[in-house]
């Protein structure tokens, strides 16, 4: 049997060689009153971290919720850490999720509000070994990548740090026997309906009959984590691919893939960003513009370029009083202000144009807008079409800042082109100037 300081010298040993954070950072670890987060909390606490706990009640067992609710809160008070908790109702018909996908997606909305609200750095979870190896069957099963094979990340990006990754089950259950711990059973994890719980009880059992040994399998699975870092950084090589800022782009002229490749590289650099298989291959065949879309992010494609990014926040229309106006927006910064004419208003990244009466209103581009744009001899045109006549990417065109005067009129297409009614004439002694800064921008 594995001692309390054999356990705890690994687990700090396994946090070091995969950073998963550091002996400063505040730790929320999500405790569900089982076996293994209320082992995983119990660790931490012995290895000398800062914890708070937190734990969602979906209500879904009746008595057994409450009774688990009422042990983590027990835990909490005896190891005198913080504890957040809230109870949730799930609707069982949420976008046509399964109950278990909507309870997973509400709870880690809850996470992440309590990571935010209480400073917290990272987030823990207790899953270990055996949940690795379960997750490698379930992906080979229902068809799968390197990133698949590889089993459970140590560490995802939302942060969320799993420090018991190389301990078994079997370990955890001594430990916690050892130190008299207290857990409640989920009666649920005996049911074999469910997959894992099938390979569980019956495909794990007789793969260790037939010698499959722990070490091994470590290794296996390090090994395996390695080779996908390393696929990364030759993914990344590829002229043409870029995977910056959240923001992954593919140039389709410049890396001479083939669609299979091409459909892989997607596949991986884009593994967190919750796209279904059908999605990325709507990107890779697209022969016209197209955009998908999944719970946080967008992909767009034509037959020059892919690109996938977190989804755009809205915005709100905001009204312009005062001058000079300096404001941060989806996609880039805006400023405006009063200068004398300067002697040329074609300058790249500046836009000039009569001063107009106050108040300004700048709001997002809608369905249907159209202007008079400068030097179109009179006819009016769609904004849509302008902004697709200068070859913006699909990405940009919702997110184009109106800058409107008093009565709505559109002033300008920020960033592209000045009204007609309101260009520079010449004999201005002072006008407006429009700077607008691109964020991120995509590489060339």
């Amino acid at each position: 049997m594995s001692t309390d300081h054999e356990l705890t010298q690994r687990l700090r040993d396994f946090v070091a060689r995969e950073q998963l954070f550091s002996r400063t950072d505040r730790l929320l670890v999500a405790v569900s009153g089982g076996l293994d987060s209320t082992a995983l909390a119990h660790l931490l606490l012995q290895a000398g971290y800062a914890i708070g706990l937190v734990h969602c009640n979906y209500q879904l067992r009746g008595k057994a919720s409450e009774q688990d609710a009422v042990m983590v809160q027990q835990l909490a008070t005896e190891w005198q850490v913080p504890l957040h908790s809230t109870v949730m109702t799930l609707t069982r018909k949420e976008s046509g999720k399964s109950i278990q996908l909507e309870a997973r997606d509400k709870r880690y909305l809850y996470f992440r509000k309590t990571l935010d609200e209480y400073n917290y750095s990272i987030l823990c979870t207790g899953h270990h070994l055996d949940d690795s190896l379960e997750t490698t069957l379930i992906n080979l099963i229902r068809g799968t990548g390197l990133a698949g094979l590889r089993g459970i990340p140590p560490k995802t990006s939302f942060p969320v740090a799993r420090p018991l990754l190389e301990f078994t089950r079997q370990e955890i259950l001594e430990y916690a026997r050892e130190k008299q711990l207290t857990w409640r059973e989920d009666e649920s994890n005996r049911e074999e309906k469910y997959l894992r719980n099938a390979l569980r009880h019956r495909v794990v059992p007789g793969l260790r009959a037939l010698g499959m040994q722990d070490a091994g399998l470590r290794t296996t699975l390090a090994h395996l984590r390695s080779a996908e870092r390393f696929m990364e950084h030759g993914m990344l090589a590829v002229p043409g691919v870029s995977a910056k800022g959240g923001i992954v782009t593919v140039r389709r002229e410049l890396t001479g893939l083939s669609r299979e490749d091409t459909l892989t590289l997607l596949h991986h650099l884009t593994r967190t960003m919750g796209f279904t298989d059908e999605q990325l291959q709507q990107l890779v065949d697209a022969r016209r513009n197209i955009t998908v879309f999944s719970a946080a992010h967008r992909g767009d494609a034509d037959t020059r370029r892919i690109r996938c990014a977190p989804q755009v926040p809205a915005w709100e229309s905001v009204t312009i009083e005062d001058l000079p106006y300096t404001a941060a927006l989806p996609g880039g910064q805006i400023r405006l202000e009063k200068v004398n004419q300067p002697s040329r208003v074609d300058r790249p990244g500046y836009q000039y144009c009569r001063l107009p009466d106050l108040p300004l209103h700048l709001r997002p581009r809608q369905p249907g807008d159209r202007f008079l744009p400068f030097g179109m001899a009179g006819r009016s045109k769609k904004v849509q079409d302008l902004l697709t006549d200068d070859k913006v990417p699909a990405w940009e065109k919702d997110h184009v800042p109106m800058l409107c005067d008093q009565d709505g009129a559109i002033i300008a297409v920020v960033g592209y082109r000045i009204s007609h009614p309101h260009a520079v004439r010449g004999d201005e002694t002072e006008v407006l100037q429009i700077r607008w800064e691109k964020e991120s921008p995509d590489p060339s």
